[in-house]
C-alpha cells in the first residue's frame, strides 16, 4: 500500500508541475486543498504536513502552487488551525466551513452553520480567525457551505456571515 501511495504522490507532482508550469504563462496560482484520507472522501493528500510536504517539493521548480486550508476538514483530520502555522508561506487560500456529524461518522458535506449535525462553531472560527492574525496572513479566505435539503440558500449565507461576525468579536475580546 505504501508503495502505491509513494507511487500516486510522484503522479500527483508531475501531474500539478505541469499544470504549474502552464499556468505560470498566465500568472495563475495553483491552490493544492487538503482533504481527509479516513472519514469521507479519503482523498491521496490528507494532514497538512504531510500535504505541505507535498506541496513544498512542487514549490521547488513552481513558486506559484499554494496550500489551501479548509476548516471544515479539520475534525476529519484531527487539526486545529494552529497546524498551518509552520506553512504560512505557502498558505494561499482559506475556506471556513463545517463538517457534518452522522451516526458517529465525519462527512465533508458542508452543511450550514448551526444546522444538524453541523461541528464546526464560531469558536473555531475565532481559533482560524488568530492564527491567521497570528502568522500575518493576508489571502483569500472564502466560506465553503452549501444549502441542505429543503434549506432555503439564504439561511445558508446569513448563518455564515452570523457566524464570521460572532467570530470577530471572539476575536476582538481576546485581543483588546
Amino acid at each position: 500500500v505504501e508503495a502505491q501511495k509513494e507511487k500516486a504522490v510522484q503522479a500527483f507532482i508531475k501531474t500539478v508541475g505541469a499544470m504549474a508550469e502552464k499556468a505560470l504563462e498566465y500568472n495563475l496560482p495553483i491552490y493544492i486543498e487538503t482533504f481527509d484520507y479516513k472519514w469521507d472522501k479519503k482523498r491521496l493528500l490528507g494532514p497538512v504536513d504531510f500535504s505541505a510536504k507535498v506541496i513544498e517539493e512542487i514549490r521547488a521548480n513552481y513558486k506559484n502552487v499554494y496550500l489551501m486550508w479548509d476548516l471544515s476538514h479539520g475534525p476529519l483530520l484531527g487539526e486545529k488551525p494552529d497546524v498551518i502555522k509552520p506553512y504560512a508561506d505557502i498558505l494561499g487560500h482559506i475556506h471556513i466551513g463545517c463538517t457534518k456529524k452522522l451516526d458517529d461518522k465525519l462527512y465533508d458535506w458542508h452543511p450550514g452553520f448551526y444546522r444538524p449535525g453541523a461541528i464546526n462553531t464560531e469558536k473555531d472560527v475565532a481559533e482560524l480567525l488568530q492564527v491567521l492574525h497570528d502568522i500575518k496572513y493576508r489571502g483569500a479566505v472564502s466560506f465553503e457551505v452549501k444549502p441542505e435539503q429543503e434549506q432555503h440558500p439564504l439561511e445558508v449565507v446569513n448563518s455564515a456571515k452570523g457566524v464570521l461576525l460572532r467570530a470577530y468579536e471572539i476575536f476582538l475580546e481576546n485581543n483588546l
